[in-house]
């Protein structure tokens, strides 16, 4: 795998996400459709939750060894950090004004953000940066008077509209994901919102 094919190679997550709109749909089939489904989309409760499972190269997705948890971690955090508030404002999209909606069930691009709400996901996604830089053993939220439901929602919104390659690496997406479901696992006692 040479260095400029991992920078612009996709994940089954942007793919399952953005083609099905594209061609009129898709259709699950095969015995392990389910579980592969799950482990794509984060919904199996372990490949997008800290500890993040091996991605080796007998991973469904997998990841060069090459590439190290902690070189994602970190350009998951320089891109939060490069786009800080622009992201904040992106993810605060969740507690909005939505817009017009299309046929791909992410795409929201009239939706406007809450503005109230821009600090407090700020505020939330400078303790995701801490974790990346810091380690996992760092993602845990710090007891606050965030608004626990509205940031959660939030952080979910951002993590579902990750693109890769256009965001970041698959890698570092991973990381992000799985940083954003670990901050909002703490805030809302586990529950995780899909």
């Amino acid at each position: 795998q040479t260095e400029w094919y991992a920078g612009i190679k996709s994940d089954a997550y942007t793919h399952v996400t953005a083609l099905p709109p594209q061609i009129g749909g898709c259709v699950q089939s095969g015995a392990d459709a389910r579980r592969m489904a799950g482990q794509i989309d984060g919904t199996d409760g372990t490949s997008w939750m800290l500890p993040l499972p091996p991605a080796g190269l007998d991973a469904l997705e997998p990841i060069s060894p090459a590439v190290s948890d902690a070189d994602a971690r970190l350009e998951a955090a320089e891109r939060l950090m490069r786009n800080g508030l622009k992201v904040a404002r992106f993810a605060a999209r969740a507690v909005g004004t939505p817009g017009q909606r299309f046929g791909a069930p992410l795409a929201d691009p009239r939706a406007t953000p809450d503005e109230n709400a821009v600090p407090v996901v700020d505020a939330a996604l400078r303790h995701v940066v801490h974790a990346l830089v810091a380690g996992p053993d760092a993602a845990a939220a710090p007891r606050s008077s965030l608004p626990a439901m509205e940031v959660a929602k939030s952080l979910a919104y951002l993590r579902d509209r990750v693109s890769v390659p256009r965001d970041m690496s698959f890698a570092a997406a991973r990381q992000l994901r799985a940083h954003l479901n670990a901050y909002s696992a703490e805030l809302t006692g586990g529950k995780l919102l899909y």
